[in-house]
């Protein structure tokens, strides 16, 4: 067998005067890549020559490349053929070598060398897709490295022959790629392709450098297959911030992957930083009071042994910040844009697209609930259960003998609540308006159906008693409330307009009445006043224990300003 060092070089009378060959550095089916230097400017340069049976490739592949500018892309500089027709490509030549070169051996990368190397790729694929191109060969072998003056390396991401451009995308009419890590979309019949393709081969890529091992390995079919049903464990990966980025990025669907390189970038940007955009003040009328970010979509918050936690949850993340403690740095930050689920005072669970995780804020310490998950939709972990659904159907596990059921239940107008309740038994919604509450046995048959005229938004579940919150389709504010002991008939509670949110925990349902005033009902009592105050509430949490309430309230300057209270007495509407 000969191989590419091996290979003799070309007569240097092929190649016009301004180079001179040096050295073969790679040879493939389609190329040859020769080292050389260029005596205008003295520096060296690849020079990649196509073989006459590879025009295409050096068409397309310089339509794609010859005037792409930016600093994590391979630079063209010149293009020519030699003079037995050959025709080739000039790009800078980078000294350091490939991704590939650093893995050999099975070596396991750091997490700062890996976020640094998928921040550099980001970089290039916005700027390509944003021309409309799509790399379609994102590998450890197409990513080569330029030292940089403090001893370390910027990734460049090369080898432009796979490129496709958007309206071959569209007409599906490209099929360039490495098995080893093509996006699940490419390999199906008429598969679509799309930019964030991209991303699943980078996640693909930024696994091998965790785990020192290709993602998938076996024949051509094999891989194929494991690529379109075949979850990866990511629980030997160190940092859990890179886990769960890479676990955004190998999500099979397209369609619930990370959308855009932008957007990833953005990301990645909140994965590596740890500040919070808070800054603490103090207020005589509040207990704890801070200014928030605008962007927080929902809050919870954590009453542990005398000290206070709030969770801010924004798009694709959440950050949990001590408050009692004075500065502004999250001692947690999660991954996720599911729901999270307050197990109890100090624990809460969370889930990203392969993953449910527990969490507990008091010791720090993580617990894999579940993993292999595949297009997970909703989630419910209890203290020995846990129920799941993806597209399709809904799975039961029991958390003690680890025994299962899969079943499907039909999803129409909302998305269907859960709640876990005693003896392997849990309530869904259902109905062609989500208006029917269900309990069902762990293998998905119905036990009782409790029957509602308006849609169910929320449910809440305690010692044989449930709450459920219904709403009015006619106006979204109009909500009402209704309690039922299982295996007996429902009760109406009470009705109230002008409802802005609705929070279930713990055996008890609170909500906003107006912008100033919330409310609360257990399962043991009847509707009451928690508190009212003079300015707009936009969003509100309670802890597990229902001892302390997180109020995000505007001020006279518009700002959002969390306020942090002990709840001492509820008083009981008449």
């Amino acid at each position: 067998m000969t191989y590419w060092k091996d290979c003799e070089l070309p007569d240097s009378c092929l190649f016009p005067d301004r180079y001179a060959i040096l050295e073969a550095i790679h040879e493939s089916a389609s190329s040859s890549v020769y080292l050389a230097q260029d005596n205008t400017g003295k520096q060296k340069v690849a020079i990649k020559c196509f073989k006459p049976s590879a025009k295409g490739a050096y068409i397309r592949e310089i339509a794609a490349s010859f005037d792409l500018q930016h600093a994590n892309l391979a630079g063209c500089v010149d293009t020519f053929y030699r003079t037995d027709g050959v025709a080739c490509i000039v790009y800078e030549y980078l000294s350091g070598g490939s991704l590939a070169n650093l893995l050999e051996g099975g070596k396991k990368l750091a997490s700062a060398t890996i976020f640094a190397c998928l921040k550099d790729v980001l970089r290039a694929l916005v700027y390509l897709h944003d021309r409309n191109c799509i790399h379609c060969d994102i590998k450890p072998q197409n990513i080569l490295l330029r030292p940089n003056t403090e001893g370390g390396y910027e990734y460049v991401l090369a080898d432009f022959g796979s490129v496709c451009f958007l309206r071959e995308a569209n007409e599906n009419r490209n099929t360039a790629g490495t098995p080893a890590y093509i996006a699940p979309e490419r390999i199906q019949v008429r598969g679509r392709l799309y930019f964030n393709s991209d991303l699943y081969s980078l996640g693909v890529s930024a696994f091998e450098m965790a785990m020192g091992r290709p993602l998938y390995e076996g024949s051509i079919e094999e891989i194929n297959q494991a690529h379109l049903t075949e979850i990866p464990s990511l629980a030997m990966i160190e940092s859990p911030a890179l886990r769960d980025f890479i676990d955004y990025l190998l999500v099979k669907d397209p369609l619930r992957r990370l959308q855009t390189a932008a957007l990833t970038l953005e990301f990645l940007d909140k994965v590596l930083k740890t500040d919070i955009p808070i800054e603490y003040s103090r207020k005589q009328q509040w207990h704890n009071s801070v200014p928030i970010n605008a962007n927080v979509k929902t809050l919870h918050c954590f009453d542990i042994a005398g000290q206070h936690f709030i969770a801010l949850v924004y798009p694709n993340y959440i950050d949990v910040a001590n408050t009692t403690l004075l500065h502004s740095q999250p001692i947690y930050r999660l991954f996720t844009d599911y729901p999270v689920q307050i197990l109890n005072n100090v624990e809460l669970a969370y889930a990203t697209p392969s993953r449910i995780n527990r969490l507990n804020l008091q010791t720090g310490s993580e617990y894999l609930q579940k993993e292999f998950l595949n297009n997970l939709h909703a989630w419910r972990v209890g203290s020995c259960s846990l129920v799941f659904s993806d597209a399709f159907y809904y799975f039961f596990e029991s958390l003690d003998s680890k025994n299962s059921s899969c079943f499907r239940l039909g999803e129409y107008l909302f998305k269907s609540c859960l709640e876990l309740v005693e003896s392997n038994r849990f309530l869904t919604c259902d109905g062609n308006a989500n208006n029917n509450v269900v309990l069902r046995d762990q293998f998905g048959q119905s036990l009782q159906v409790w029957r509602f005229d308006d849609p169910v938004v929320g449910l809440c579940y305690y010692q044989g008693i449930v709450l459920v919150v219904c709403i009015n389709l006619k106006n979204a504010k109009y909500h009402s409330l209704w309690s039922f002991e299982l295996g007996k008939t429902e009760k109406f509670l009470v009705s109230a307009d002008d409802i802005r949110q609705v929070v279930c925990i713990n055996g008890a349902v609170f909500w906003l009445s107006g912008t100033s005033t919330l409310m609360k009902c257990a399962t043991d009592s009847k509707p009451q006043k928690v508190l009212a105050v003079a300015g707009e509430i936009t969003m509100f949490a309670v802890s597990y224990e229902h001892s302390l309430v997180a109020l995000a309230v505007k001020d006279d300057e518009k700002r959002i300003i969390l306020n942090i209270i002990k709840i001492e007495q509820c008083h009981e509407i008449p």
